[in-house]
């Protein structure tokens, strides 16, 4: 991949946007929230292509499925989210219908849910950097809040219990994210450099999301 001019660097997990689609344009919520903007597939496919220029910048990070138990609202259980689709809706907010496209580049299972990837496309996020390994990835994200405000992602079962709302299937066995910094190796959903497609060879930015230090270091 050619340098790019510009480089972001993204210090947190999340953007906190809220984005919605009406009338062909992206627009803030009344209660912009973390929760609403992973709910992609929930969201009109009105929204038109906008990488249909192609590349010019691409958002490198994670996809997660999201279990998130918010304060006030209903619970989001397995949806799309992680911070590379966070950053990517945020940029998307000021796109212009005459600007390229925005590339996202990250590592699934193949037991990611594949509509979901056409529900990401559809919403003018171009998904061909997304590499689907012939495996499973356990690609879950849970997180809890509290009345303090501090979202909490370990101990699921108890938050449940607290909230009187029955354990998902789908969630046994979670384990917390591991709080290692210095990893050994690259994590196995960390996007590579070969992932990296040639339509997107010619973008002009390149954001990088949390990752762990060693995929930083391969995608510079």
């Amino acid at each position: 991949m050619r340098a790019a001019p510009a480089l972001c660097y993204n210090d947190s997990y999340s953007c906190g946007l809220s984005f919605s689609v009406r009338s062909n344009s992206l627009h803030y919520t009344e209660t912009p929230t973390v929760e609403q903007a992973a709910i992609l597939s929930g969201m009109q496919a009105d929204h038109p292509s906008i990488h249909s220029m192609g590349i010019d910048t691409i958002f490198a990070g994670n996809l997660r499925r999201e279990y998130l138990l918010p304060l006030v609202g209903r619970p989001l259980l397995d949806f799309p989210g992680g911070n590379v689709l966070y950053a990517a809706a945020g940029a998307a907010l000021w796109h212009q219908p005459d600007d390229q496209g925005i590339g996202l580049l990250a590592r699934i299972g193949e037991d990611y849910p594949r509509h979901w990837l056409e529900d990401i496309s559809r919403q003018g996020l171009d998904g061909t950097g997304i590499h689907i390994l012939p495996e499973h990835l356990d690609l879950r994200s849970f997180r809890a809040y509290t009345a303090d405000g501090v979202p909490q992602d370990s101990n699921p079962v108890a938050h449940f219990i607290r909230l009187g709302i029955p354990y998902p299937r789908s969630l046994l066995g979670y384990q917390p994210p591991s709080t290692m910094t210095e990893p050994r190796a690259p994590a196995a959903d960390a996007p590579h450099p070969e992932d990296i497609p040639p339509s997107y060879e010619h973008a002009r930015a390149l954001h990088l999301c949390p990752l762990d230090h060693l995929s930083h270091n391969r995608l510079l």
